[in-house]
């Protein structure tokens, strides 16, 4: 009997290191592995097991590796310990590779010094493939006060700063699949074109899908700002089945202009050379739930729930940008604190003079509301249609305010519904609300499906006719102290 009360005693004892061991310890902040098992090919991937391989991840690609055409899979969830966090990639040597979490989280992320290129990921760039990250949950925050030294396009973003790909490599873009970001995001500073997003400062040809932003962000500054829950400014970049629930507010003096708005402030269809050549910014199937609110003093506001202000260099104008199936619930301000110029606001767009814009079965419920100078506009759909070509119009629409807060040519509204009922407003946002599902998109061949972590079968339970009793007493004392208890994951996505 003593023999086996001491083999159950060493076993819990063991029981208890092992317990230890599987939770897996904060970063302590400068501790790097020397390297990652894995061979970085689709089959076998480099694995990133702990914050230490995170942290070698980000010293080996800013020293030069750029893992381009490589493949990297986080096997377990990882704690940062709200350690300082140094971004994976710079504009030199950004990350070219596939991340994919595999729906695991990194918790503890935290940036409080001042670079050019701010977040989890500094720059990630799409080369001659495909580049991105899937199936992540980030959490921490992303605070700092500063004024940046670099001065001017400084791209912030708790998952990425900057995003790009070549637009003349429109094959191999960038692509951000099944991420859900709860780090808030504040800025207090001056910088100059600004672009801060709370999952991504700048995107340049991405594609982001099944996207779900839950933090807030503040941004406090003198210069002009561009200020999104998903992205800062997007070029280029197609949003399908994403969800922004986090605020975003915006307070600039003596700027130019300052632009907020739900999902991205700018977006564009502008090429390094100045011309576009006829790639359309997409919005399909997403919904805005945060309030947006712009505040500006010597400059124009723009607020929107979903794009604050397009634009673009060249004269070739096609395809410009296209809002399909998406839905505004949250309240967008824009307010002039002199009362001296113009606050342009929309439930979906703020204010467009380009052509080729198209908002088409969308709907928004929020309050709108354009304060300051008699000029200001403000609509439930658009604030303001200045456009002096053609091909811009608003269709099946449903709003509980006005359209349209001001158009030059009449933009079409065909079939748009506005001051419409709560029953209306509610019924075609759970039609939309219906078709969002997570994104099985691959990147670079990979596949970024998400899939639920493997739960495995409870332990049998042991046949007394079979070994000695010592074993089963040694089974059944683990089973009681341990109190395993196996749960099946579910994914909330």
């Amino acid at each position: 009997m003593k023999k086996v009360l001491s083999i159950v005693l060493c076993t819990v004892m063991l029981l208890s290191l092992f317990v230890v061991s599987a939770s897996a310890a904060a970063w302590d902040g400068t501790t790097a592995s020397t390297s990652l098992k894995g061979e970085g090919t689709a089959d076998k991937p480099y694995l990133v097991e702990t914050a230490e391989d995170l942290a070698f991840l980000a010293k080996d690609v800013n020293g030069g590796n750029n893992y381009e055409g490589k493949y990297i899979t986080q096997t377990a969830d990882i704690d940062l310990g709200n350690k300082e966090w140094t971004p994976i990639g710079t504009s030199g040597t950004p990350f070219c590779g596939v991340y994919n979490a595999l729906g695991n989280k990194i918790t503890g992320f935290s940036i409080t010094k001042e670079t050019r290129f701010l977040g989890l990921f500094g720059y990630i760039k799409g080369t001659t493939a495909e580049a991105g990250v899937a199936n992540l949950t980030l959490e921490g925050k992303l605070t700092f006060t500063t004024d940046f030294a670099t001065a001017k396009d400084a791209g912030v973003g708790a998952l990425v700063g900057w995003a790009y790909q070549d637009s003349n490599d429109l094959a191999h873009r960038v692509k951000i699949i099944n991420v859900v970001n709860n780090v808030d995001v504040s800025f207090k500073g001056l910088a100059n074109q600004l672009r801060i997003g709370v999952v991504a400062g700048y995107a340049y040809c991405t594609d982001f899908e099944n996207v779900v932003n839950n933090g807030d962000i503040t941004v406090e500054t003198t210069a002009a700002a561009r200020v999104g829950g998903i992205t800062g400014q997007g070029n280029r970049s197609t949003y399908t089945n994403c969800v922004n629930n986090g605020d975003v507010t915006v307070v600039a003096t003596n700027s130019q202009w300052a632009a907020g708005a739900g999902i991205t402030a700018i977006t564009t269809v502008k090429n390094n050379s100045g011309t576009p050549v006829g790639v359309a910014s997409t919005y399909t199937n997403c919904v805005n739930n945060g309030n947006v609110s712009v505040s500006a003093g010597g400059a124009i506001a723009y607020a929107a729930g979903f794009v604050a202000n397009p634009y673009h260099g060249g004269t070739n104008k096609t395809n410009y940008i296209k809002i399909d199936g998406c839905v505004n619930t949250g309240d967008i301000t824009g307010t002039r604190t002199d009362a001296a110029d113009y606050a342009y606001v929309g439930g979906l767009l703020a204010y467009n003079n380009k052509e080729d814009v198209a908002i088409t079965n969308s709907v928004n419920s929020g309050k709108v509301t354009a304060a300051a100078g008699a000029s200001s506009k403000g609509g439930g759909i658009a604030g303001v249609m200045n456009n002096a070509a053609t091909n811009c119009f608003i269709k099946d629409c449903v709003a509980s305010a006005n359209v349209v807060g001001w158009s030059a040519q009449k933009t079409d509204t065909e079939n748009s519904t506005a001051n419409a009922d709560t029953a209306a407003v509610n019924a075609a946002i759970k039609a939309i609300e219906d078709k969002l599902a997570p994104s099985a998109t691959k990147i670079a061949g990979f596949d970024t499906a998400y899939k639920a972590p493997v739960v495995p079968d409870p332990t049998p339970t042991p046949n007394p006719g079979t070994g000695d009793v010592a074993t089963l007493l040694v089974v059944m004392a683990i089973i009681s102290l341990a109190g395993v208890v196996v749960t099946k994951k579910v994914s909330a996505r």
